[in-house]
């Protein structure tokens, strides 16, 4: 899954699965129009990679919807054959919020990374420290607050 590939910035692509030797051959990649296109809500993404796959995923799909209403399916199509320059345009407001975010939370003595993608800012673990999954911290700090 891999929906903020074209969210990077200061020169930096996010790898995609399919750059991987032979990652065509044993799997598939989505991806959308959510984060690249600024679509959230749209429902509309494409799979990429190896056909069988894609194939037998349609013939699941076929069954169990109906497809993505037309005029987002129109709409959609002219986005993926339009121009792409508001993309640089969004990617440089993006970077300019993360450096107010980190040089702000740098200013308070509070360490954070500065992501070459993403929107989000995250501070770094020391080595060797486990980083609980977020389902799970989110449990237990439900429980402690009572």
């Amino acid at each position: 899954d891999n929906p903020y590939s074209e969210i990077c910035f200061d020169d930096f692509c996010p790898p995609s699965f399919l750059m991987a030797e032979g990652a065509r051959e044993v799997g598939i990649e989505f991806n959308s129009l959510s984060k690249a296109y600024n679509c959230c809500g749209w429902r509309i993404g494409m799979a990429l990679g190896n056909k069988e796959i894609i194939a037998a995923m349609m013939k699941v799909k076929s069954h169990s919807d109906r497809g993505i209403y037309y005029p987002i399916q129109v709409a959609a199509t002219a986005a993926l054959n339009g121009p792409i320059d508001f993309m640089e345009d969004r990617n440089k407001m993006f970077t300019d919020r993360r450096d107010v975010v980190v040089d702000a939370l740098g200013k308070l003595g509070i360490k954070a990374a500065r992501p070459k993608a993403l929107f989000t800012c995250g501070r770094p673990y020391p080595r060797g420290t486990a980083i609980p999954r977020s389902s799970v911290s989110a449990y237990w700090r439900r429980r402690r607050s009572g």
